[in-house]
């Protein structure tokens, strides 16, 4: 048995990665054990921005619109990104009441907006950038758009505008060759989808006021919307 455990412990050495081994301490050595790490051989796929962890999504999202917004090479703003959205896009996407939406960013102000309008009207300039003028720099405002979309799933409570953000960005990614982030935004969007219901508000009554009226309008092409992206 000791023979046989002997050839095991050879074997593993054999098939285990080769760490080095942390520094020995004794009197001239005051390094900690805890400040000794082993040297990883590649950096992960993904670096996680730091400031993101500490501010959350309302301030990374924040960011994110004054880079676009102040930047040389793009020089759009919000009007721009609505105004193209919903003479182009909006036409045969038809998920989000024009009216609502620019109620809501008359209401709200740039520098307290709530995340999840943020977040939408980031996927909508998305949509409306000219593919043949873009700058291959520009594909960090998706990942970032991306990032922002996952942080939001943890935090957000209002789902209905964060599946709208899912759905546009998932067709972004579909029609710009991002063929498995789709895949995987769309899942979200149908989760969303059977967590908020949207079946049971497709129903309207001839006596609701203007504002369920237009929430089940919504509610009803963002169901549809939803299905046929993800078949």
């Amino acid at each position: 048995m000791q023979h046989i455990h002997n050839r095991l412990v050879r074997l593993e050495s054999f098939l285990l990665p080769q760490v080095p081994e942390p520094p020995l301490l004794g009197y001239n050595n005051r390094e900690s054990l805890y400040s000794w790490q082993p040297q990883l051989s590649s950096p992960p796929p993904f670096l996680w921005n730091e400031e993101v962890t500490t501010n959350g999504a309302q301030s990374f999202l924040t960011a994110l619109a004054k880079s676009i917004f102040h930047s040389d090479n793009i020089k759009v703003t919000e009007d721009d990104i609505c105004d193209a959205y919903f003479r182009h896009i909006n036409k045969w996407l038809p998920i989000i009441s024009q009216k609502k939406f620019y109620a809501q960013l008359a209401s709200d102000r740039p520098m307290n907006r709530r995340p999840e309008t943020e977040l939408l009207l980031m996927c909508m300039y998305l949509m409306v950038r000219d593919p043949s003028g873009l700058d291959p720099s520009e594909e960090k405002h998706y990942k970032s758009v991306r990032l922002a979309y996952c942080m939001l799933q943890a935090e957000s409570t209002d789902l209905l505008q964060l599946a709208q953000s899912g759905l546009i960005l998932a067709t972004y990614e579909h029609a710009s060759g991002h063929v498995e982030q789709a895949y995987s935004t769309i899942w979200t969007c149908v989760q969303m989808m059977h967590s908020l219901r949207l079946e049971d508000k497709l129903q309207t009554r001839k006596d609701s006021n203007h504002d369920k009226q237009t929430e089940c309008a919504e509610a009803y092409a963002l169901w549809w919307s939803i299905l046929i992206r993800d078949r």
